[in-house]
C-alpha cells in the first residue's frame, strides 16, 4: 500500500467518487488517498478497520474462507464503490477479506478522527441505509442466481455479455471462482457447448456459432450477471 501525496490527484479523486452527495460536512481536507498493488488486502477478515474506504479506480474482490480453509467468493467490487462501509463505521471485525484485483486507487477518511461526525451526519446515514438495503438485495439475489440455476445458464450469461463480435474470452479460474464451482466444471460445460455446435474453439477463444440458443438459455440469469461479472 502507498499514500498518494499529490493535491491534485487526490482532488480528482473526489470528484470521480461526488462526495458531497454522501457527506453534509465538507470532509475534502480530510480525505487521504491509498494506491494497493494487484492481490494486496484492503480489508482483511476478522480485523476491524481503521478507514472509511470508497474505490476510486480498479476491481477488487470480496470473499471469506470457510472453517475447511476454503475460499468463499461473495462479489466483485468496481470503481466509483464503497468499500465494506456497513461494517466499518461501527468498528466491527470484518467478515470478509477485500483484494485488489488490479492496481487500485482508494479514498480513505480516518474513522478514529470522524467516526462520531459522521453517526451524526442525517445525509451519510441515508447513505448508509441505500447500501446496506442494496446490499441486502444484491446479496440475496446471487444467492437465488448461484444456487438455484444452472451452471450452463450462467455461463451463457457470461459468454454474451463478455462477447465482442460473437467472440469471447474466458478466463476459466475467475469464472469458476465468479459462479460457486470448479475450474474443470466450466471447462466441461465449455466443452458440451462446443460439442454441441454452439461454441466454436479457436486458440484461447470461444466464437459464439448459435447465440439464440445461448440467449433462451441464460434469461434467468443475464441481467444479473451483466451487472456483477466482468473478467
Amino acid at each position: 500500500m502507498k499514500k498518494i501525496q499529490n493535491p491534485l490527484i487526490i482532488k480528482k479523486a473526489i470528484e470521480k467518487v461526488n462526495v458531497s452527495r454522501i457527506f453534509s460536512h465538507d470532509f475534502s481536507s480530510n480525505f487521504e488517498l491509498f494506491e494497493y498493488a494487484k492481490d494486496e488486502f484492503i480489508i482483511n477478515e476478522n480485523s476491524a478497520n481503521d478507514y472509511l474506504y470508497f474505490l476510486v479506480d480498479g476491481k477488487v474482490k470480496c470473499f471469506s474462507y470457510s472453517l475447511d480453509g476454503k475460499v468463499q467468493f461473495i462479489t466483485y467490487l468496481y470503481q466509483v464503490q464503497s468499500i465494506g462501509i456497513i461494517g466499518s463505521i461501527w468498528r466491527k471485525p470484518a467478515v470478509s477479506n477485500i483484494q485488489a484485483v488490479q492496481k487500485c486507487f482508494c479514498l480513505a477518511l480516518s474513522l478514529s478522527s470522524y467516526q462520531q461526525m459522521l453517526l451524526d451526519d442525517n445525509k451519510f446515514l441515508r447513505y448508509l441505509c441505500q447500501q446496506l438495503g442494496d446490499h441486502l438485495y444484491n446479496n440475496g439475489r446471487y444467492f437465488q442466481i448461484i444456487h438455484f440455476t444452472s451452471t450452463e445458464s450462467k455461463l451463457a450469461a457470461i459468454i454474451l455479455s463478455s462477447s465482442i463480435d460473437g467472440i469471447c474470452h474466458i478466463n476459466l479460474s475467475s469464472t469458476a471462482e465468479f459462479l460457486g464451482t470448479t475450474y474443470r466444471h466450466v471447462l466441461r460445460v465449455l466443452n458440451k457447448f462446443c460439442s454441441n455446435g454452439i461454441l466454436e474453439k479457436r486458440k484461447k477463444d470461444y466464437v459464439i456459432e448459435d447465440s439464440s440458443y445461448l440467449t433462451l438459455l441464460a434469461k434467468d440469469s443475464y441481467d444479473f450477471i451483466i451487472n456483477k461479472y466482468k473478467d
